[in-house]
């Protein structure tokens, strides 16, 4: 669920301790590389007439980057 979601979802007290958190848990943030900015234009271009958005094309392409083949995800929409 994105930060906003929960935020709005969840409550802001809820997002801070969230946003907190992560920095002690075992969940590490990664950031787009360009090599993962290309892989995502390719993503949105293949899958232009589907509803896949910048942020799924993003979590496809660091999750290729990583080998993963497994992605959790709390996102309801889809």
């Amino acid at each position: 669920m994105s930060a906003y979601l929960l935020g709005r979802n969840a409550g802001i007290l809820t997002l801070i301790t969230f946003l907190r958190g992560i920095a002690a848990s075992r969940f590490k943030l990664v950031a787009l590389t360009d090599a993962d900015l290309e892989r995502v234009a390719e993503i949105l271009e293949k899958y232009v007439d589907s509803r896949i958005d910048f942020v799924d094309a993003s979590v496809m392409a660091v999750a290729e980057r990583y080998s993963s083949t497994t992605i959790l995800t709390l996102d309801q929409r889809d």
